[in-house]
């Protein structure tokens, strides 16, 4: 994983594992988001859900599900919602 500056968008690589020496910096462009998609809107699903929409890095492209309980039910219009069947 390579942690980067909010600010500026530097990518910070790890140390080499065969010189022990730290690797270059790149400035050239910055990352782009890391596209998440949540298969299942139950307890796990909702938490994960949730946290990828905060996180700065992340976009979260979509939820998809099979029931049609509450709980799909609350992501809609927050979330884009993909459903196997026309109920959900």
């Amino acid at each position: 994983e390579f942690p980067r500056s909010l600010n500026t968008g530097t990518i910070r690589a790890g140390t080499n594992h065969k010189t022990n020496n730290a690797t270059a910096i790149r400035k050239d462009k910055p990352m782009s988001k890391t596209r998440v998609a949540v298969n299942g809107y139950g307890v796990i699903g909702k938490r994960v859900a949730d946290a990828v929409a905060l996180q700065p890095d992340m976009e979260l492209v979509g939820i998809a599900d099979i029931v049609t309980d509450w709980r799909i039910q609350s992501a809609a219009g927050r979330f884009p919602l993909f459903a196997s069947t026309d109920e959900a």
